[in-house]
């Protein structure tokens, strides 16, 4: 369901994925007015030094507020090198699947499969069911009971929930969460009717239960993905099976050596990437239904110490292109400067950082 009055998903991502690099950036309250809008910061879990940060601004011009979800850190300045290992390991790369309660089927299991979500997104999910409001001199409100407020208090008024990378993950898991608890604890398909979702480089946030149930409750729904990005395919087996394939002729993980096998064989880093995705085959992860996906073909990107034939240069190639500002340049959506954001020579560390751990 949706209002007619709705900004068109096709039309959200110049407002969310703006406010996705406020997110990402070391000062977001005061990076958010350096956006065109104006955009106004209302609810916010905490500092920006928790590599867990989520915020809701609200656009009076647009009639839209939205709740923005930090996706991956880096391990450089405020952000210690053990944000970094939860972030990326215990969350991003969990491999173990936890049962999703706020299912609209309730124990009528499609297929006996119950709907379960990545234990990594569910500790987030915990946390954002329990954070308060942290702005001075606001009350503490719990973050569904302040946006189910804020849409009594404000009828017409879209909500749309979105992240980048990790961000989009839980975006999703949230969504799915707010509309359970729209429905079966406020019982108000009137909030639910402004209710809308937009991701960029998310990966895949739980099964095929999961991802069937999320789509029975909402149908505003988009997620961006930039066919040269690992992220967005992870962890669905037929996902890896594709991100082996990329960046041919070069750095291609067909050619690329990584080791050896007990016989003298040599490991490429396709066959890595395939010894992982079958370690992952059996959770069932599900990407979004393809009517909800809009793939981006963004070509490799040509730079120095990232198009060569090395594990390195495949890595380094990975990070540049899931950076948002390769998103916003393909969608010709301005960013402000911010000198404190996430860059791609960062993300390019980080990627070989985490998967050397």
């Amino acid at each position: 369901m949706n209002s007619e009055n709705n900004i068109a998903l096709g039309d959200l991502a110049p407002f969310v994925l703006p406010l996705c690099y406020i997110a990402s950036s070391q000062d977001p309250v005061s990076n958010i007015k350096k956006l065109d809008g104006p955009w106004e910061m209302i609810w916010r879990n905490g500092d920006a030094s928790d590599p867990n940060f989520f915020y809701v601004a609200k656009n009076d011009t647009q009639k839209l507020v939205a709740l923005i979800i930090r996706g991956s850190v880096i391990s450089k300045g405020i952000f210690s090198e053990w944000d970094a290992f939860v972030d990326w390991i215990v969350e991003d790369l969990s491999d173990e699947l936890v049962y999703w309660p706020f299912t609209s089927e309730g124990w009528n299991f499609t297929n006996g499969e119950p709907p379960c979500i990545g234990a990594g997104s569910y500790i987030l999910l915990s946390q954002m069911i329990n954070a308060k409001n942290k702005m001075e001199g606001k009350a503490a409100d719990l973050l569904h009971k302040f946006l189910f407020n804020f849409s009594k208090a404000n009828p017409g008024y879209q909500l749309v929930i979105g992240g980048h990378s990790l961000g989009g993950n839980t975006a999703k898991v949230y969504t799915s969460f707010y509309l359970d608890y729209l429905s079966k604890i406020e019982h108000s398909p009137e909030a639910m009717a402004q209710v809308s979702l937009c991701t960029f480089a998310a990966p895949a946030s739980g099964n095929v239960a999961f991802t069937n149930d999320l789509d029975a409750k909402l149908t505003q729904q988009i997620h961006y993905q930039n066919t040269s990005d690992v992220v967005p395919f992870f962890p669905t087996y037929s996902g890896m099976d594709y991100v082996k394939d990329l960046y041919h002729p070069h750095p291609s993980a067909h050619t690329i050596e990584i080791g050896k096998d007990p016989f003298g064989g040599t490991i490429f880093l396709s066959a890595a990437i395939m010894m992982l995705a079958g370690k992952l085959k059996a959770l069932n992860y599900k990407e979004p239904n393809m009517r909800y996906l809009k793939p981006l073909n963004i070509k490799v990107i040509e730079k120095e110490g990232i198009i060569e034939n090395n594990a390195l240069a495949w890595m380094g190639q990975a990070g540049a292109q899931h950076q948002i500002g390769v998103y916003a340049a393909f969608l010709n959506i301005p960013l402000p400067k911010i000198d404190t954001a996430i860059s791609p020579d960062n993300a390019k560390n980080k990627t070989t950082e985490a998967l050397a751990l």
